[in-house]
């Protein structure tokens, strides 16, 4: 399969958007056409960088918002999409193609699901396409992709549940090389290609005619957490958090990581662990939601040095990328697509939107002294 037939697979006409990451940053690159977008992946793929494209094709390029902020890869500006898809990593039980591709096997046979038109090694997992035979509007594809996440948290499929459902994601194009590993870049290259397009509307009754398993209960541990306090009530509405979920605006407030622990289940986790069991989409979640707590710096390393990958400068460098955007605290949905478990069980289930609210006082003044003089 050659590029170029990949992306009219899976990315619809119109404005398309390429991105490049390296130490420096992400960076993104507008194309007005799939030939364009082409030739910008190419140009992109003769260096060092690793590469990106968004699955979407988008309403307008770079533009200013109504809050004046300059935007791109935002939900509000997505038009269409042509595919659903997976993002799996070789962790746990699933080490290789094989063990994902067997995985992926059973989840169609638990489900009904037809099987994916392509699978892509992205040199650390495999990304799985369902295409479309015809783009649909992002009002359609939404729901479509929220039903294929639940089906699979609810059939314990390990994929990263977030970028399921997220229609602003980046994934590597084939072709291309993964960097993430520092001196040891490894190929994104195709690994299944079974030119099958889908009818949207056969797979919309696919998914809609399937009941997700019941998820799985957690341990009593989370019994402890306190209901819902009355002063976060107040917060019901949050902005665009950096993965572009959300909508809205969100007001302020001084908040506390260290009472936040106390009242999040999954920030809970993030302390006990020292980050150990975190993929890193949800490490950069994690470090969002600091970046907006009043004691945040203090817990970076501490949420982050328990994991296999950890190194003290990398860490303060993502730190500082977070401090740098101006988008609001991650979202208790975004935190449920990795730990499903945990927040079906949280008393604050469907009260709030975000953890951060949970973390402020009714005296602010004393949650400070307290808490930061006892923080070790």
């Amino acid at each position: 399969m050659k590029l170029s037939d990949f992306l009219s697979a899976v990315v619809p006409e119109g404005i398309i958007v390429i991105g490049k990451k390296n130490d420096k940053g992400f960076r993104h690159s507008v194309a007005k056409s799939q030939a364009d977008a082409l030739k910008v992946i190419r140009r992109f793929a003769a260096g060092t960088d690793d590469i990106y494209f968004a699955l979407a094709s988008f309403k307008q390029g770079f533009h200013t918002n109504a809050k004046g902020k300059k935007v791109l890869r935002v939900r509000d500006n997505v038009k269409e999409l042509k595919a659903l898809w997976f993002d799996i990593d070789f962790k746990g039980g699933l080490s290789d193609p094989t063990a994902v591709v067997a995985a992926l096997r059973g989840f169609s046979n638990a489900t009904g699901i037809p099987a994916p038109s392509i699978l892509v090694h992205s040199g650390n997992g495999v990304h799985v396409y369902w295409a479309f035979t015809e783009s649909v509007p992002h009002a359609r594809w939404q729901p479509m992709a929220d039903k294929l996440k639940e089906l699979a948290l609810g059939h314990q499929l390990s994929t990263d549940a977030v970028c399921t459902s997220d229609s602003c994601r980046v994934l590597r194009p084939p072709g291309t090389k993964n960097f993430k590993e520092k001196g040891r870049p490894k190929p994104v290259y195709f690994l299944y290609d079974g030119g099958k397009k889908y009818d949207p509307g056969v797979l919309e009754v696919a998914l809609g005619g399937v009941l997700p398993t019941q998820r799985g209960n957690v341990g009593a541990e989370l019994c402890g957490l306190g209901p819902t306090p009355e002063y976060a009530k107040r917060y019901g509405c949050v902005e665009q958090e950096y993965s572009g979920a959300g909508s809205g605006t969100f007001e302020p407030v001084e908040s506390l990581f260290s009472n936040i622990t106390e009242q999040c289940g999954v920030a809970k986790g993030w302390v006990d662990d020292a980050g150990a069991s975190c993929s890193e989409p949800e490490w950069t979640a994690a470090l969002q939601l600091l970046k907006h707590c009043t004691d945040g710096e203090l817990w970076v390393h501490e949420i982050s040095k328990g994991h296999m990958d950890y190194d003290a400068g990398a860490t303060n460098t993502k730190y500082a990328q977070r401090l740098e955007n101006s988008a609001g605290p991650t979202l208790c949905r975004t935190l449920e697509g990795y730990r499903p478990a945990i927040c079906e069980a949280c008393p604050h289930k469907g009260k709030i939107k975000t953890p951060i609210i949970v973390g402020v006082e009714q005296s602010i003044a004393v949650a400070i002294g307290t808490a930061l003089t006892s923080w070790r």
